[in-house]
């Protein structure tokens, strides 16, 4: 019994260690930010969609130097990259409150996104929106 335990312990082990070295770290998919004016409630872990299917997650919300507010996207990456024509709008996914980014990538005649800095590529503010709450 003890040496069934040990062998299942250290299975574990390996998968855990295999798991770690296999990712780098880095998390799957694709990173892009978007600066929004108004973030609406918008809370991580919300949906990200593309089309109206969930595509990603939101990881995380910072406030600009020019006081906007920088989302930040995790999506699949079979929509990378996004285009500099990609548009995204927070919409309401249910009457109590909750949200949701609803992006369209961009077109292909678009020139890609790119990263700026330590910012990585970001959907600027004149092709986003917000809805205004009541």
């Amino acid at each position: 019994m003890r040496r069934a335990l040990a062998i299942g312990l250290a299975a574990v082990a390996l998968v855990v260690a295999l798991t770690a070295a296999a990712g780098g770290g880095d998390e799957p998919g694709y990173r892009v930010d978007a600066i929004f004016d108004n973030v609406s409630f918008l809370t991580d872990g919300q949906d990200v969609r593309v089309a109206g299917a969930v595509v990603g997650q939101v990881e995380g919300l910072e406030v600009t130097p020019d006081k906007k507010a920088r989302v930040r996207l995790r999506v699949d990456e079979r929509f990378a990259p996004f285009r500099a024509d990609a548009d995204c709008t927070i919409q309401p996914q249910s009457l109590i409150g909750e949200r949701f980014v609803q992006c369209t990538p961009g077109t292909s005649q678009a020139p890609p996104l790119r990263a700026e800095g330590e910012h990585p590529p970001t959907v600027p503010v004149a092709n986003t929106h917000a809805p205004i709450d009541l």
